[in-house]
């Protein structure tokens, strides 16, 4: 049972997929996978027209689906959300959130390893 932690939706997937294939019971933990509402210049780019995140993180639980791997999504933005989209947090409360997250996501996985999302919704 392994845990891997991936900045984006598909980053684990693309990263190491033969890895998480050959491990029973693993889950991804996409940190900056919240949505949003516009478009950024990489989406613009990428050819998004509206909700990206939205589209992203379905095809990335689609194919970790398909590879038997769970996924959770976290709430919290990417930096490039904050420079084309918003203004950015200006104390240390955001590392604080995603630093917590994690401890807490870590030690419900090793309570118990095969977990599914929905049992991740109530870490704080």
């Amino acid at each position: 049972m392994d845990i891997y932690f991936s900045p984006h939706p598909d980053d684990a997937v693309l990263s190491c997929g033969g890895r998480l294939i050959s491990t029973d019971q693993s889950l991804v933990v996409n940190v900056f996978a919240g949505n949003y509402d516009g478009l950024t210049e990489w989406d613009k780019l990428c050819g998004f027209e509206n909700n990206p995140m939205s589209q992203r993180r379905r095809e990335d639980k689609e194919i970790l689906r398909f590879l038997g791997v769970n996924v959770i999504n976290l709430d919290f933005l990417d930096v490039a959300v904050y420079n084309d989209l918003r203004s950015k947090p200006r104390d240390e409360s955001v590392k604080t959130r995603i630093t917590k997250k994690i401890e807490n996501i870590i030690e419900k996985f090793k309570e118990k390893p095969g977990a599914e999302e929905k049992e991740f919704f109530d870490i704080e």
